[in-house]
């Protein structure tokens, strides 16, 4: 996953830094008819200069255009950046429910009993093979006491040994279970890595030049997290958390909402009058 980190890392610094020169660009055109009076003996225009020649200069229309274009670019980087080469190699899913967590960690503890389980029936139990070979010959030989004892025997083996399997295959699922919840972890974690060299890149590139668009660049990247922005939210809120509120928050209404529906519902089926 390291090299999904540095692409992002390098995929963010080329087009912010590329987008805000482009925009240093266009607003030099209305900055050329100043520039001779701001400048000092040196030759040299300083920053507060041109800052205040950007603000008087710069018409409003022309700012509202680089705004919108802006914008499209910010979109066009999203769609990028939740492509096959960032995003869309990361095992990204919604966190999985209440009841299906408390599942696989219950399945996760019983894994050790069903091994053991599966050992001791191994070698405590003939086989059903050997069972049915021996209630074979004593069916030819005529023994049916013997005959009858290995059928009892051979119920019971088939019985066990179709229990067994039912538990191979629950173990089997269990350990599926695992491996996806820990890959999803790791991509989330990957993922916010993601996301913070593209937030530090806008920031760092457009900040200063008056533009701050991270919190729009939160928007456009939302989508392309596949439901895992409030854990995303939760690794980065410690610098990023004062953009990142709406993503933890959206988890908190829907999680709010669903207690609310059943409450709802719960009280609806308390008042209901008893037919009966």
């Amino acid at each position: 996953m390291t090299d999904v980190v540095i692409f992002a890392s390098q995929l963010s610094q080329g087009f912010f830094s590329c987008l805000a020169v482009a925009i240093e660009g266009f607003m030099d055109l209305f900055l050329t008819s100043d520039f001779t009076a701001s400048t000092n003996g040196n030759g040299d225009v300083d920053d507060l200069s041109l800052s205040n020649i950007a603000t008087k200069k710069v018409p409003a229309k022309a700012m509202a255009s680089i705004v919108l274009w802006c914008d499209q670019e910010l979109a066009k980087f999203a769609a990028t950046f939740g492509g096959s080469r960032v995003l869309g190699r990361l095992a990204l899913s919604p966190a999985p429910t209440t009841g299906s967590s408390a599942s696989v960690c219950t399945i996760r503890t019983e894994d050790s009993q069903v091994t053991s389980f599966t050992a001791l029936s191994a070698k405590a139990k003939i086989s059903v093979d050997e069972l049915r070979k021996r209630l074979k010959v004593a069916e030819d030989k005529g023994d049916y006491q013997v005959a009858g004892s290995l059928r009892r025997r051979l119920n019971r083996a088939e019985v066990e040994e179709r229990k067994q399997r039912e538990d191979e295959m629950r173990q089997g699922a269990s350990q599926r279970d695992l491996i996806a919840v820990n890959e999803r972890q790791v991509a989330v974690e990957v993922a916010a890595k993601c996301v913070e060299h593209a937030f530090l890149s806008a920031s760092r590139n457009l900040d200063a030049i008056g533009l701050p668009v991270v919190p729009r660049l939160a928007e456009c990247l939302k989508p392309r997290l596949k439901g895992c922005e409030p854990e995303i939210a939760e690794i980065l809120k410690a610098k990023w958390g004062h953009i990142l509120s709406d993503w933890i928050q959206r988890a908190d209404t829907d999680t709010s909402g669903d207690a609310n529906r059943r409450s709802r519902r719960s009280r609806r089926e308390g008042s209901a009058p008893n037919l009966q």
